[in-house]
């Protein structure tokens, strides 16, 4: 069984995609390596908007990046979880993603994997 979670993040308000794209890979991430114990693949989904397909609009998305997380064990997996449900972040991860990320806009999902 895959034990994964997406984290939809935003960059706060006035920051280029530039700006969050280099502070997330070469500030927050490094950041993060001291947490990974039981973590398999950190791999950030930098989203691109494509104009719309009937209007042929291009309009910013609601989040920047899908940061995705794959654990090697349920109990890895359960410890994020309860992290996270208490508000529990590490509070120089904490502080770091004040510098760079709409933090109510954070969402963190669990995933449900169906092939074929």
């Amino acid at each position: 069984m895959n034990h994964k979670v997406f984290i939809f993040l935003k960059r706060r308000p006035g920051m280029s995609v530039e700006a969050f794209r280099d502070h997330y890979e070469n500030r927050h991430r490094p950041l993060m390596d001291k947490y990974m114990q039981g973590m398999t693949l950190y791999r950030r989904n930098y989203l691109n908007p494509m104009a719309h397909l009937d209007t042929k609009q291009l309009v910013e998305a609601e989040y920047d990046v899908v940061t995705e997380l794959h654990f090697d064990s349920k109990s890895a997996f359960d410890g994020l979880n309860r992290m996270v449900s208490k508000g529990a972040l590490p509070p120089e991860i904490l502080e770091d993603e004040g510098r760079f990320l709409d933090r109510p806009k954070t969402r963190y999902c669990w995933i449900t994997e169906c092939d074929g």
